[in-house]
């Protein structure tokens, strides 16, 4: 039986907490956790960072979401 563990856009706004994060979420199956987010908090997160940070491009924003959709498997699953 695995925990499924669901990222808030709190949890990962911050860049170092953030990284921590997307790696336990690599290692998923070492923790016995299925971690997974939804469209509306990557948004909420992104904009949250691009209001804390003015110079951060939605560019950037678009990147960021990206890496981290391709970071971590099933991320946007629904199970």
């Amino acid at each position: 039986m695995s925990f499924r563990v669901v990222y808030d856009a709190c949890a990962i706004f911050g860049a170092l907490q953030r990284s921590i994060l997307v790696r336990v979420g690599q290692r998923q199956a070492s923790f016995n956790l299925r971690v997974r987010l939804t469209d509306e908090i990557l948004g909420e997160m992104t904009r949250s960072v691009q209001v804390g940070y003015p110079a951060f491009s939605g560019e950037q924003a678009r990147g960021l979401r990206s890496a981290m959709l391709g970071a971590i498997p099933h991320l946007l699953d629904e199970d």
